[in-house]
């Protein structure tokens, strides 16, 4: 069983931070969930503004697939931590009290394997019921891996992955974004960075 804690959601997406730092870079999110940024990443939600059901665990190794089929989409992505600080946050609230660190060996690459199920169920609308699941895997990692798509099943995904035509990009390398002066100044950019990705609903 799982032990989920709740979300808050804005711009249809929450983050996994390093330190609380977004550097931001243009990209889309190539395999329908999860986005890696040069250091973090970005969840993409199906809910535009609302609350979301979080679990999250720190391994020790790659677990096995058994669970994968439970879910309706499921990715593993490669994620740097920077400062040895990856946390699940929220846009707006910062780091998600109740949720283990991301990054349990410090500094480094880890693996990322998103679950998420229920995302169509209130796509682009504003819901606080919780409805949609997620439940975030991670392992030390020696270095960075490709994209894996493991499953995939909701309509959210789908158009995501067809907006990018599902060419995976490699993560980037580039040095961290220096830290601006207050959280909000840096969770802004990030959400006026977000709005230049492409509509999925237009396509």
């Amino acid at each position: 069983m799982h032990d989920y804690k709740i979300v808050r959601v804005s711009e249809q997406g929450f983050g996994l931070f390093d330190r609380g730092e977004v550097p931001m870079i243009p990209g889309h999110f190539t395999n329908g969930l999860l986005r890696p940024l040069p250091f973090g990443a970005l969840v993409y939600t199906g809910v535009s503004v609302g609350t979301v059901n979080v679990a999250a665990k720190s391994l020790v190794d790659r677990p096995d697939l058994a669970e994968v089929a439970n879910w309706d989409d499921a990715v593993e992505v490669s994620v740097r931590s920077e400062y040895g600080q990856l946390n699940v946050e929220s846009y707006e609230d910062g780091p998600v009290d109740g949720l283990p660190l991301l990054s349990a060996r410090g500094p480094g690459w880890y693996r990322i394997r998103a679950h998420v199920r229920h995302r169509d169920r209130y796509y682009d609308a504003i819901n606080a019921d919780g409805a949609e699941n997620y439940l975030l895997l991670s392992w030390p990692e020696g270095n960075p891996s490709s994209e894996v798509v493991l499953r995939a099943t909701d309509m959210c995904g789908r158009q995501l992955r067809l907006t990018s035509a599902y060419t995976p990009e490699a993560v980037s390398q580039t040095p961290p974004m220096a830290r601006d002066e207050t959280r909000e100044r840096t969770h802004q950019a990030l959400l006026d960075a977000q709005k230049l990705a492409p509509d999925p609903e237009s396509q």
